[in-house]
């Protein structure tokens, strides 16, 4: 069982990377890695609870930074606050259950989740 502070520090460096492009343009080269290590750490464990929390602070280190930066009025900021955190604690939790289960369908199963979690993500929610 990995500590639950790598969890949390996984997942503060994940949300931070993905953030990194909305404040300097030429770093959005580091969201291609940036949920790389989050989906190492959740597959080597294979549990879902610590993959939750390290997704709720994936989360947290995406979203605030930029609504701080673009200085977002609070009901903006607490609707998106919740919108992200739960897709990346949704992403993070499929990372932990579908890659474990079989070295080839596993990857191919969250693939599929991810991509049916983006099509969600950007045709039901306006």
């Amino acid at each position: 069982m990995k500590s639950l502070n790598q969890y949390r520090l996984c997942g503060l460096a994940a949300g931070l990377l993905l953030a990194a492009g909305q404040f300097v343009g030429p770093l959005c080269i580091l969201q291609l890695f940036a949920l790389l290590p989050l989906m190492l750490l959740c597959i080597r464990d294979r549990r879902i609870r610590p993959a939750l929390l390290a997704g709720f602070y994936a989360g947290i280190a995406y979203t605030l930074p930029q609504m701080v930066y673009h200085l977002m009025p609070v009901p903006v900021t607490a609707i998106l606050l919740v919108h992200f955190t739960l897709l990346l604690v949704i992403l993070s939790a499929a990372a932990a259950f579908f890659i474990p289960r079989h070295p080839v369908l596993g990857p191919l199963a969250f693939g599929a989740f991810w991509y049916v979690l983006d099509y969600v993500n950007y045709t039901a929610v306006p």
